[in-house]
């Protein structure tokens, strides 16, 4: 007669990188570092070695793109009650491409100011949702508005630099009872700094504002030039 032994499983396990005693639950299968320190070294090479990590993540999706579009597709629609041919959720679909897209065409610095823009416009909806006010504002949004005044201030056109950079700003303030909120035609492109445009016009009234900083005939210019610009996004978001 053969007598089989079968070796228990050990309950708590001491992690060879750390050497703190875990359960086992806290490893994953085969591995004698704990969890915690797998994920801190993984993040620390992906910050030594930025590029490799690229590559990587780039060539991983390359293999098992066509799971992970189903997957998503699955998850959209287990989630958020979407039908893959629902037109609400191909134009989500849509949206994302651009979004991708614009992001690959941006170099490093563009990419860098991108991001700061996009945690300025963050910040305005939450003070717009704060006030009531409405906060739809699309990623794709500030993408045009920086290519209809080819990434200038909209009221000097002072070009990002050195003494200057590019922020959202909403034309009527949210102070005003008058504004539409954080949405794309209420949203203009304005030079910041020392005497940049977003810095002088404050919460001030915008056409007061511009006839008093330039007079009355330049300033009812950029005022035209800027409503059409507004009215330009209001069609093509409003719609």
């Amino acid at each position: 007669m053969v007598t089989h032994y079968i070796r228990k499983r050990s309950i708590t396990k001491t992690c060879s990188r750390c050497g703190v005693s875990e359960p086992d639950v806290g490893f994953y299968h085969g591995s004698r570092i704990c969890k915690p320190c797998l994920i801190q070294r993984a993040a620390t090479y992906k910050k030594e070695h930025p590029d490799r990590s690229r590559l990587y993540r780039q060539r991983r999706y390359a293999r098992h793109k066509t799971r992970l579009n189903r997957y998503r597709s699955e998850q959209a629609r287990r989630v958020l009650g979407l039908d893959p041919a629902d037109p609400v959720f191909l134009a989500r679909v849509a949206q994302r491409a651009a979004i991708k897209t614009h992001w690959q065409q941006l170099g490093p610095e563009q990419r860098r100011l991108h991001k700061q823009h996009l945690r300025t416009i963050h910040a305005h909806r939450r003070r717009a949702r704060i006030r009531a006010l409405p906060d739809s504002y699309p990623q794709t949004a500030w993408c045009d508005a920086l290519d209809y005044w080819h990434s200038r201030c909209a009221v000097c056109g002072t070009q990002a630099g050195l003494f200057w950079i590019l922020v959202p700003d909403h034309w009527i303030p949210l102070a005003s009872p008058d504004c539409p909120g954080t949405v794309p035609w209420n949203i203009v492109p304005l030079c910041n700094g020392a005497t940049g445009c977003n810095n002088r016009k404050g919460g001030k009234p915008p056409q007061d504002w511009l006839l008093t900083t330039f007079r009355k005939e330049n300033g009812t210019r950029i005022l035209r030039r800027i409503q059409r610009f507004l009215h330009h996004m209001a069609v093509t978001y409003k719609s």
